[in-house]
């Protein structure tokens, strides 16, 4: 897993404060405890990040997405918005842990 870009903890802070700089430190930790929880292997993070952590992977030859959020309560409430409309063309939520503010999910590519 590469580490974390500097950029990236700029923009947190920036976004969050200082008080974002731990859970931003304890990411390569947390994406390997996903990795293993979760039976994925993340292949690299997307460009642009803001104000989440967000990777590519996959699991079982399938494409995912894995969402790291220092805002646990605002993934939440994406997850309940995403299940709530399963089957009407939203992303599959494959897994979710609130612990680890954690939301994996399928990979969507448009044509």
């Amino acid at each position: 897993m590469s580490k974390i870009s500097e950029e990236f903890l700029e923009i947190m802070i920036k976004n969050f404060g200082e008080g974002v700089n731990d859970w931003v430190q304890k990411l390569p930790d947390l994406i390997s405890e996903c990795e293993h929880k979760f039976g994925i292997k993340i292949e690299k993070p997307f460009d642009n990040l803001s104000y989440n952590y967000v990777a590519e992977g996959t699991k079982d030859d399938r494409s995912v997405v894995l969402k790291l959020s220092f805002l646990k309560e605002d993934l939440e409430k994406e997850v309940r918005v995403l299940n709530a409309f399963q089957g009407r063309s939203v992303v599959e939520v494959i897994e979710y842990d609130e612990g680890l503010g954690a939301l994996l999910m399928e990979q969507v590519v448009p044509d």
